[in-house]
């Protein structure tokens, strides 16, 4: 009986991480998509006449990076294409052409993305560290709450009330399991 009771409980660990990795799976594919590798990198065609090397679209690309992962600039809300250019002390048809032949994003596409896992991150916390979801989108960056939302359900696949819903049902699974 025992061993039956550890299989059980096995193959409901399995299936809760299942279900983990499919929530998450969508954050990642666009991670992947909207933050590629340096090695595919492919220049649109539109680019043609006015190339920038590849050692300055790298050089560009790591400081567009750095200021979105570690300054954290996506939290301004009035965050535009001319300012984040201002930043890096680059043209600012050159950061636009930076984020698109590294993402094959626009600018605000490239912008949400951060916004939203910042959210996503935030709607995990449950508690005393727990905020309502206009807290967070506004710390996140986002001013309006329809660009918010439409955001966080095209990157996540539900809305941010889902997202909260399902991480605290999953918490809770995970609590009972170990207890």
């Amino acid at each position: 009986m025992e061993n039956y009771q550890i299989a059980m409980l096995m193959a409901f660990l399995a299936m809760q991480l299942g279900f983990v990795y499919y929530l998450s799976k969508d954050l990642r594919l666009l991670k992947s998509y909207v933050i590629q590798e340096e090695s595919d990198v492919i220049p649109p065609d539109k680019y043609q006449k006015n190339k920038m090397s590849d050692e300055y679209l790298r050089e560009c690309r790591e400081r567009l990076l750095r200021l979105m992962e570690q300054e954290k600039v996506y939290r301004e809300p009035c965050l535009t294409l001319n300012s984040l250019a201002g930043k890096m002390d680059v043209a600012p048809h050159h950061l636009s052409q930076v984020i698109n032949t590294s993402t094959g994003s626009n600018f605000f596409n490239f912008v949400n993305y951060y916004r939203v896992e910042e959210c996503s991150m935030m709607l995990s916390k449950f508690g005393e560290q727990e905020k309502n979801i206009s807290e967070i989108f506004y710390e996140s960056g986002f001013s309006s709450k329809s660009t918010f939302y439409e955001a966080f359900k095209r990157c996540t696949g539900m809305t941010p009330r889902e997202f909260r819903k399902t991480q605290k049902k999953m918490a809770a699974s995970l609590s009972v399991q170990t207890s």
